[in-house]
């Protein structure tokens, strides 16, 4: 299910939201809507989207739980991700697509989202709240262009993607890693886990809910996120 669907599935309001930044890339930028209430903007972190943020229930979900708290409620898309793969003159197709970092995302993509927030909510400022890579881009587009710094008026930041230096075992996690990423880009393959290709089918198959390793494809995300979380599920 989309996001869309999602969030109208457990009975709110949903709307879809289209942004082209300066550089051409068209974002799908998603909201729940509360008329009047300040706006709070999700970022998700690498390999991500604006599902990330949706994946238990209204009860626990801090979308649904700071919606019902009057928030108006943005999840943002970064290019090349499952929802943000347009371009006013390039297509997936053409390598040239891809060719882009967390600097650009930074740079243009939070800018873009920020600036449509502001004009379509009527509001001077708003939160951001980002994870990961999320909350990074936040720093890159306050840096690279300081008059956004007038316009977040509070970065909330979850397990920011600056610093590994107190992930357990990080060289043996930055060795796999850098494996990960060459078995991905395979073949030249330039999207990273495209729904449907051979990489998405078998990391689902290796690490779906019914498959007999499920708990090792835990204990290594809990390696990366904690043990004692209780927001990772099977």
């Amino acid at each position: 299910m989309r996001t869309t669907e999602i969030i109208r599935y457990w009975g709110y309001p949903a709307e879809e939201h289209k942004v082209t930044t300066k550089d051409g890339y068209i974002l799908t930028n998603f909201r729940i809507p509360n008329p009047g209430g300040y706006p709070l903007l999700f970022l998700h972190g690498l390999t991500s989207s604006s599902d990330c943020f949706l994946g238990r229930n209204p009860s626990v979900d801090i979308v649904f739980l700071l919606w019902k708290r009057g928030y108006d409620i943005w999840l943002w898309n970064a290019r090349g991700n499952l929802y943000s793969r347009e371009h006013v003159n390039l297509t997936t197709k053409q390598s040239k697509f891809y060719q882009f970092s967390y600097h650009e995302m930074g740079l243009y993509d939070t800018p873009a989202l920020i600036d449509y927030i502001l004009a379509e909510t009527g509001h001077k400022t708003l939160i951001t709240l980002g994870h990961s890579l999320g909350s990074t881009n936040v720093l890159i587009a306050t840096s690279l262009r300081p008059e956004y710094q007038a316009k977040v008026r509070l970065n909330i930041m979850w397990g920011q993607g600056c610093l590994i230096n107190h992930i357990r075992l990080r060289e043996v996690l930055t060795s796999v890693y850098s494996s990960y990423m060459r078995w991905i880009f395979d073949g030249n393959t330039q999207s990273v886990l495209e729904i449907g290709k051979n990489q998405d089918r078998s990391l689902r198959k290796v690490c779906g809910p019914k498959s007999p390793v499920v708990k090792i494809c835990m204990t290594i995300l809990a390696l990366v996120s904690g043990f004692q979380s209780n927001q990772t599920v099977e």
